[in-house]
């Protein structure tokens, strides 16, 4: 395993976050639910109706069938209208 210097350190102008060799574990245990999940969703893909894989090209393509539009709640409004103004105190981006 290659060990890098300090968290955030920068080597050739890119930013790094690399192991100090804390971490692996929790590294590992992100791993294991990732293909935990990934093999979940490969074992439903043949149920799934809203799901399909096509050729097109030569190239497996993944289809989803469009979701149904659900209405915006009046909360999300107020939350983003409220999100929009302290934005504004920032200023225009840069």
């Amino acid at each position: 395993m290659t060990v890098l210097p300090i968290w955030g350190s920068t080597i050739n102008g890119t930013k790094t976050y690399a192991s100090d060799g804390c971490g692996e574990g929790e590294l590992g245990a992100l791993a294991a639910q990732l293909d935990e999940a990934y093999r979940r969703v490969a074992a439903n893909l043949p149920r799934n109706a809203d799901i399909r894989i096509e050729r097109v090209n030569g190239k497996d393509r993944l289809s989803l069938t469009g979701l149904d539009k659900l209405e915006e709640p009046p909360s999300l409004s107020k939350l983003r209208d409220q999100v929009d103004a302290l934005l504004g105190l920032l200023g225009p981006a840069m």
